[in-house]
């Protein structure tokens, strides 16, 4: 007659010894995973906020182009860069061809001339995951058009 025994090949006692490792091996590897997923979601994030705030800048140079006094550029900056708003550092400088421009920038001794619309942005709360500390990212944003 023969008996059976319980299967002790090498093969089933190593799988069941293992499964401690395998856990061990999941934890630090999602740990990773999820350094790279939030990772790239907050640098969507900032580069939306970054994309909406260039794009006021432009807005503003577009008005500046058309002869809009500074206050009505000002005011067209902040509604462009809605829902986000804008944290100019230094405030907003207007210039024609280089040099300090009145108000309006474009006159129609301008005609034809570079209007910029620029400020330094300041994106302090950029980065949003709680275990990584603010980090506070200035960069210079601006908007180029002719004056007509």
């Amino acid at each position: 007659m023969l008996r059976r025994t319980k299967d002790r090949s090498p093969t089933n006692s190593a799988l069941r010894s293992d499964s401690g490792a395998v856990t061990v091996e999941f934890a630090l590897i999602v740990g990773i995973l999820m350094m790279l997923v939030f990772g790239i979601i907050e640098f969507g994030l900032f580069f939306s906020r970054y994309q909406m705030v260039q794009s006021a800048a432009r807005e503003g140079a577009r008005h500046a182009a058309i002869r809009a006094t500074e206050s009505e550029i000002t005011t067209q900056i902040t509604d462009a860069a809605q829902p986000y708003g804008i944290n100019p550092v230094s405030g907003i400088q207007i210039t024609v061809d280089g040099s300090s421009a009145g108000d309006p920038p474009c006159t129609s001794d301008t005609r034809g001339d570079q209007v910029v619309v620029s400020w330094d942005q300041s994106f302090q709360d950029a980065i949003v995951l709680p275990f990584i500390p603010d980090i506070d990212i200035t960069t210079e944003v601006s908007g180029v058009f002719r004056c007509e």
